[in-house]
């Protein structure tokens, strides 16, 4: 549903049974217009998204922050992420993947960085493999992979510009949670 200009969300309580209804107001050449009962369906899949959506950028976030702390990423951002995902996967009604798929999407990303860091030890940490493969669930193969490579890019460029402006040195380690958790976040919102 494209809005054309900017949303307005209420929430108003019509009885004890239901617990709100979502009315959307948007302007459109100085008036207002209501949609329809038979397109609520679709505003509370909107609302779904969108808090779904925050509660995954604030666990990314927050292992983000502690991972720049603390150069690790708590295991409570991985299996809160992984729950969400299962959430995402059993309950989201555009969610169009079964559980296996989700599986497939942990593996997905987690597999190449496990067998990276088997080949070239030091290369990903643990939290990094874990946070990937907890983000792929929701994701899914395709979503998985795109965030693996948006992460590695990033880090990439950051390790480049770094090196080429003399910050960092070819040596120096980069903490890669925060890269990643921009590869998921926008993996999130793509997939």
């Amino acid at each position: 549903m494209t809005l054309g200009h900017r949303a307005l969300f209420c929430c108003f309580d019509i009885s004890q049974n239901r617990s709100c209804t979502v009315l959307t107001l948007y302007a459109e050449s100085n008036s207002a217009k209501i949609i329809p009962k038979e397109d609520m369906r679709q505003s509370e899949l909107y609302m779904w998204r969108i808090s779904y959506d925050i509660m995954v950028f604030c666990i990314l976030a927050r292992a983000s922050w502690y991972d720049l702390q603390h150069k690790q990423i708590p295991d409570r951002c991985c299996i809160w992420l992984a729950g969400i995902g299962l959430v995402r996967i059993f309950v989201c009604p555009e969610c169009t993947w079964s559980i296996c798929r989700g599986l497939l999407g942990a593996a997905a990303g987690s597999v190449p960085m496990f067998l990276t860091t088997l080949v070239a030890p030091g290369a990903f940490g643990g939290g990094d493999i874990k946070l990937m493969a907890a983000a792929g669930i929701g994701l899914g193969p395709k979503g998985s992979l795109t965030g693996l490579l948006i992460g590695v890019t990033a880090a990439g460029c950051y390790g480049a510009a770094g090196v080429l402006l003399q910050h960092l040195r070819l040596k120096d380690r980069i903490v890669f949670g925060p890269f990643l958790s921009v590869g998921i976040g926008i993996a999130y919102l793509l997939f």
